[in-house]
């Protein structure tokens, strides 16, 4: 197997990767369990976590398919891969369920001053 080859398939690899971790993110940010979800696709909640683990490698007729219920576009979707110098994939922190939790809650917070006091009072903590 020519080393160029190699290279592509282990870059393939990892952004399947980052793709299964995205879509657990967002599929938590949007605040839908993975049985709802599941129930929603038409697939089991087994399934979905083999999506969201990398195990399984997902479809992008599925991955149209659960973005629409998630009322996220490709765009907004795929732009929140990270991307490196050279067409390396650079990799998607590691963010807990608590962490995605949290965000959502915050993106509920309709007034922007409270926002700001939130956001002021989290960067102080960890100043």
């Amino acid at each position: 197997m020519p080393q160029n080859r190699h290279s592509a398939d282990e870059m393939h690899s990892v952004l399947h990767g980052e793709i299964a971790v995205l879509l657990r993110q967002t599929r938590i940010l949007c605040g839908i369990t993975q049985q709802d979800l599941a129930a929603q696709t038409d697939i089991t909640y087994q399934q979905l976590q083999k999506y969201e683990n990398g195990k399984s490698r997902i479809t992008a007729v599925r991955l149209h398919q659960i973005l629409n219920i998630l009322n996220v576009s490709y765009s907004e979707f795929f732009n929140r891969l990270p991307s490196a110098p050279s067409g390396q994939i650079a990799s998607l922190p590691d963010i807990d369920d608590t962490t995605l939790k949290i965000c959502r809650q915050l993106m509920k917070v309709e007034d922007n001053v409270y926002k700001e006091r939130i956001k002021e009072a989290v960067f102080c903590l960890t100043a």
